[in-house]
């Protein structure tokens, strides 16, 4: 058992209840009740207000002491044998009461074994010399198994004793020549007319079950009424004078159950009604506890016994024998329980001065509500240790306030009872009852009621629950009635602002701080045991981890601010005083302590003006050491107040369970003013270290040596070194807190983008000024002498460029570095390392990596656009299918012809040598090998063109690009030199350029170059050749791929002079098809009829119209050059219309056709 609680504590405290220690108990029932089996052993203690005395009861002994005596001392005890038990229920202990004294300030005690053995004591004092001069006595007249369960005064001197069967005996201590004198004699039988109205009932109700003694106030006569409540009904008893009268008996339990079940429907819990205890009110109700089982409670219990649900119902008795009680009202109990299976555990029932108050005593908790219509108050008291701990017994004020014993309009105003518990000793438990009072005058909201009372409740367990002394619990049982989110917030908040009511005063500000952190720890260590954590949204938890950590940086700051650290330029007072002035707070002589008592929430506000005032003073700051003092100084309250705050919220995730939930709402830390403050503080810093360096010489940087000269003894460039040392952590500290903040921020817009299109905007912008700060946060760090923090913040935000670029840099790098990051972060790292190994030309080292990581290289390779590097790979590991894929699509986007035709040429040899005999003779694989040589054949038109060009304008070799360029299309492109073709003339200049110079050409570029130029003589020949790579360039869309088709029939076609062919005046027909068989048209049909194309790729000349658009040229040729291009091809329409239209286009169209296919029978024919 822990040390007694000193008298005075409070133990618990709301707006309407107060516990707090009354009295501590004697050493000696001290000792008892420490070794006390409260299971297997009875005990049992009363407190007499009137007297001040209390006694606990065993087999053995009963102990008698004044609980109301002020002592330094352990109160003398009274240790005063009880009667002998040996016959009487193992689990029965006496019937006890304390006497009224006749001459002693003490009281006497009167003992009556559950057998009817009497003994008594005029005073307890004689335990202490004379204990066996005891007055003894007997109860005559008990039934087989009957026993003596109760001992009640109705008047100073006149004793009630009561039986298990409800038998009544009255026991009168007489005075007599100075001493007090015992009789005993059972209870008058009805006699008369009450024999008659009554008979029956008495035998009914006269040898039940006892439960309680009820006594009414006394009448101006000095008689009272006495209930003597059974199991199933009520004697009603006047007594008084020394006599008693039966005035009634009345059944109770079917009027208790009428009056909680209504319904027929609830049978079962008709049986289950069980009364408990009585009491009287001041007013003349009786108060009856009751207990059932509610059906519909125990219905939602999924196993287990049912749990016991408990009433009061209040009953009016009218004091006419022919008139039964009638039921006022029943007042439910917010409280239920198993049954509690310990001895002397009945529930039972006190009402202090006759009411209003009312208190429930449980074994395991205490219980007081009122008797006031129209109120629900209700406030339950648990123990924290109910298996080891029990409220052993209780006093109540009488109706009759004892005098001298308080102010009388407070007693109106407050009702209390004395509890006896095993481990906490004498309590006193106070209702408020004007409060109470005031709420049914002045009804509030019932949420909000409920919720006041919940915030209340958590107080109660941050201010009083956390001493392990404290016998009372605080825990939330059952349901959780009212907002708890709201409660809980209140309750942080109140903390933080200094204003909970049960906050102690604690004048020292640092105590006050580290109690405050204290109690909000507590706050969710009590949600959390209390299973209520996964009811507080994320949001609450949020804030009631964000309050806590703001208090732990507050508490940092007031530490560092009293330390010989805090330096000299007063920064943080400055700060506090300018956000108190802002606020209209700075009314008294000391608004810093102000700020830290009850302004803390604002914490991140006065880091703003701490960073406005910083900047103020720098800028009027004329000297190197003015700044140095300054930054040095903000920096360490600024990294001070952040990383308490970071390290509070690291170790509390898994308190406060902050997950990704609570991503979605902003942290003070990282605000956008704190990210300017961050940056902001870092370039200055990082700016200052440079200029002291400047300043003082590179001897500064060197701290190895100053940190062995701290002291007085430390000359001049040691402090230097030393302030050095520190502005240079403080630069690494910024960096790691700026990129904590921005990573904050960026998960708070991600988990919000779906709120707006704002968020999204905030993000990008957010997103792009980390990405540009980040290598300006990290990389500067190296120079100042710190590349092992820069490592670090490299690799803790994962900001694996940054990585590369320190691992690759030759001053700090190292190869093992490379491999430590390739093993330790794999893909994430190897990706960006080997992007960096492209874009600076690192090929080799690329290609050279150690067997461990090919697997790295492989998926880096297959997952990014680096077919150049990837085929060489391929080749290496000898996986020649992907080789020859990736080769083909790079020889696509080779801008060089060499390499384009090098690729295709090493793409075939890697496909055939992964076929075999068989497979090599399949469709499939002669289909990929033709597509193949599709392609090298593409390459061979560009050496023939190159060669014609070379042939055309042999002396151009000297001219620069562009004059070469037009030298061989004056040359080879005469026709295009008319004035209605300016834009095809450029394209075909330009590519003979791009041509000249080795580039690879589209096929389109080369169905361009092989048609547009004058194609005489045998050149004839390249229109077919021109067929031949719209043939083969099968990767040109469908609707350009047409459009190459016409222009190469449209431009065959525009070769020649129709109109002068027209003219066949003098011509024999002989000369005239020698003449058609000189044309273009001719020459392509007889070459491309070589090729076996199908003859869907012949046109006649209406077809051969182009319809393209700008929109279709835009795909292929810049802005500026569609519409003159559109121009010419249009202009090219024209011209072929018109012949068609004057020359009879159409006609001579067919008879070169006819003249071809006559020639080609004819041919055959020889053949």
């Amino acid at each position: 058992m822990s040390a007694p609680l000193p008298p005075g504590r409070v133990l618990a405290q709301d707006p309407y209840t107060a516990v707090s220690v009354y009295a501590t108990l004697p050493v000696e029932v001290h000792h008892v009740l420490e070794r006390a089996d409260f299971f297997s052993e009875p005990y049992h203690a009363a407190l007499d207000a009137k007297s001040g005395f209390a006694y606990l009861l065993t087999r053995r002994e009963c102990y008698v002491w004044n609980y109301t005596k002020r002592s330094l001392f352990s109160p003398t005890t009274y240790t005063l044998p009880c009667p002998d038990l040996s016959f009487s229920p193992a689990q029965l202990l006496p019937a006890a009461a304390l006497t009224t004294p006749a001459t002693s300030r003490e009281p006497g005690l009167l003992l009556v074994s559950p057998t009817g053995e009497i003994r008594f004591w005029e005073h307890v004092g004689m335990a202490l010399s004379g204990v066996e001069r005891f007055q003894s006595g007997l109860v005559e007249g008990l039934a087989a198994g009957e026993h003596v369960v109760g001992a009640y005064e109705t008047e100073p001197g006149n004793y009630v004793l009561t039986t298990s069967l409800s038998s009544l005996f009255a026991v009168s201590l007489t005075p007599s020549h100075g001493r007090l004198h015992l009789a005993v004699r059972p209870f008058p039988r009805a006699r008369g007319v009450f024999s008659r109205l009554f008979g029956a009932a008495a035998s009914a109700y006269s040898s039940e079950p006892f439960v309680a003694l009820a006594l009414s106030a006394r009448d101006a006569e000095g008689t009272r009424d006495a209930f003597v409540v059974g199991e199933r009904g009520v004697q009603v008893w006047r007594v008084g004078g020394g006599s008693e009268r039966l005035t009634g008996q009345f059944a109770l339990r079917d009027l208790v159950a009428d009056a909680l079940f209504h319904s027929e429907e609830a049978g079962r819990g008709r049986l289950s009604v069980d009364v408990l205890d009585a009491a009287c009110t001041r007013d003349g109700q009786i108060a009856v506890l009751t207990s059932y089982i509610d059906p519909a409670a125990s219905a939602e219990q999924s196993q287990g016994p049912p749990l016991v649900s408990y009433a009061v119902v209040l009953l009016v008795h009218t004091q006419d024998p022919t008139q039964p009680l009638g039921v006022e009202r029943v007042i439910p109990l917010s409280y239920r329980a198993h049954v509690d299976p310990r001895p002397y555990s009945t529930p039972r029932l006190a009402i202090p001065r006759g009411g209003p108050a009312l208190f429930i005593f449980f074994a395991d908790a205490l219980l007081s509500t009122t008797l006031l219509q129209g109120s629900d108050y209700s406030g339950l008291l648990s123990l924290a240790q109910p298996g080891r701990n029990k409220f052993l017994g209780f006093g109540a004020e009488d109706f009759e306030r004892p005098a001298g014993n308080g102010n009388a309009e407070h007693d109106k105003d407050i009702a209390g009872v004395w509890t006896l518990v095993a481990q906490g000793g004498v309590l006193l438990t106070q209702v408020d009852l004007k409060r109470v009072t005031e709420d049914v005058q002045h009804p509030v909201d019932s949420v909000e009621q409920k919720t006041a009372r919940l915030k209340s409740r958590l107080e109660q367990a941050i201010y009083f629950g956390d001493s392990p002394e404290n016998p009372l619990s605080f825990d939330i049982k059952g349901p959780v009635e009212g907002n708890l989110l709201a409660a809980a917030e209140d309750v942080s908040a109140d903390v933080l602002a200094s204003r909970a009511p049960n906050q102690p005063a604690i004048l020292e500000l640092r105590a006050q701080l580290a109690d405050r952190v204290g109690r909000l720890k507590l706050l969710i260590g009590f949600v959390g045991q209390n299973g209520l954590l996964g009811k507080l949204a994320p949001s609450t938890r949020r804030r009631l981890e964000e309050d806590a950590e703001k208090l732990v940086a507050a508490h940092d700051l007031w530490l560092h601010q009293n330390s010989n650290k805090a330096g000299s330029e007063g920064l943080l007072v400055a700060a506090i005083e300018a956000f108190m002035t802002e606020q209209g707070l700075a009314t008294g002589d000391d608004v810093v302590r102000l700020f830290f008592r009850t302004r803390v929430a604002d914490l991140g506000h006065v880091l703003e003006h701490l960073s406005k005032i910083l900047g103020t003073r720098l800028r009027a700051a004329s000297t190197v050491e003015q700044r140095s003092s300054l930054i040095l100084e903000a920096n360490r309250f600024l990294l001070t107040a952040l990383k308490s705050a970071h390290y509070h919220r690291n170790a509390s995730t898994s308190s406060y369970r902050l997950g990704d939930s609570t991503r979605s709402f902003e942290l003070w830390t990282s605000r956008a003013p704190t990210l300017s403050i961050l940056e902001s503080a870092f370039t200055a810093s990082l700016q200052l270290v440079r200029d002291r360096t400047r300043e003082y010489g590179s001897a500064i940087d060197d701290a190895t040596k100053a940190q062995y000269a701290l002291g007085a003894g430390a000359d001049a460039l040691a402090e230097r070194q030393i302030e050095q040392e520190e502005l240079r952590r403080q630069v690494c500290e910024l960096a790691d807190a700026a990129m904590a903040a921005f990573e904050e921020r960026s998960a708070y817009f991600n988990a919000n983008l779906s709120a707006s299109g704002m968020v999204e905007r905030d993000l990008a912008a957010l997103t792009d000024r980390y990405h540009a700060l980040r290598p300006q946060l990290i990389h500067p760090l190296v120079h100042i002498g710190k590349p092992d923090y820069a490592f670090d913040l490299a690799e803790r935000y994962r900001a694996f460029r940054i990585l590369t670029e320190l691992c690759t840099d030759e001053r700090i790098g190292s190869p093992r570095r490379v491999k430590f990051y390739l093993d330790r972060y794999a893909l994430d790292f190897a990706f960006e390392l080997y992007q960096w190994y492209l874009e600076n030309g690192k090929l080799q080292t690329l290609l050279e990596q150690d067997e461990a990581y090919g697997w790295l290289l492989l998926k880096y390779l297959d997952a990014t656009d680096n077919g150049r590097v990837a085929w060489i790979h391929d080749l290496a590991i000898r996986r020649y299918d992907h080789a020859t894929q990736t080769l083909l699509k790079e020889s696509q986007k080779e801008a060089k012809l060499a390499q384009s035709q090098l690729m295709l040429s090493i793409s075939k040899l890697t496909y055939v040598a992964q076929l075999t005999e068989e497979t090599l003779a399949s469709d499939k694989a002669q289909q990929d090998i033709e597509l193949i040589d599709d392609r090298l054949d593409l390459v061979s038109v560009h050496g023939k063109l190159v060669e014609l060009f070379r042939q055309v304008a042999p002396d151009v070799t000297r001219l620069d690009s562009a004059a070469r360029s037009e030298a061989i299309t004056v040359a080879a492109a005469s026709r295009l030199g008319d004035v209605s073709f300016p834009a095809l003339r450029s394209l075909f200049s330009r590519l003979v350029g791009r041509l000249l110079e080795g580039n690879a050409l589209s096929a389109e570029d080369l169905v361009d170059l092989l048609t547009l130029k004058d194609n005489v003589g045998d050149e004839a020949t390249d229109y077919a050749s021109a067929l031949d790579v719209c043939v083969r360039a099968k990767d040109t869309p469908p609707r350009r791929a047409h459009a190459n088709l016409q222009a190469v029939w449209r431009r065959v076609l525009l070769r020649d002079d129709w109109h002068a062919l027209q003219n066949t005046a003098g011509l024999t027909d002989t000369q005239l098809a020698d003449n058609l068989r000189k044309t273009a048209l001719y020459q392509t049909l007889r070459v491309a009829s070589e090729s076996d194309h199908p003859p869907a790729l012949f046109l006649a000349p209406r077809k051969t119209i182009c319809k393209l658009t700008e929109t279709d040229l835009a795909a292929r040729f810049s802005d500026e050059d569609v519409a003159p291009l559109l121009k010419d091809i249009q202009e090219e329409n024209a011209r072929l219309q018109r012949m068609i239209d004057e020359a009879g286009l159409e006609d001579w169209h067919k008879e070169v056709m006819r003249i071809y296919h006559e020639d080609q029978d004819g041919g055959a024919m020889e053949q």
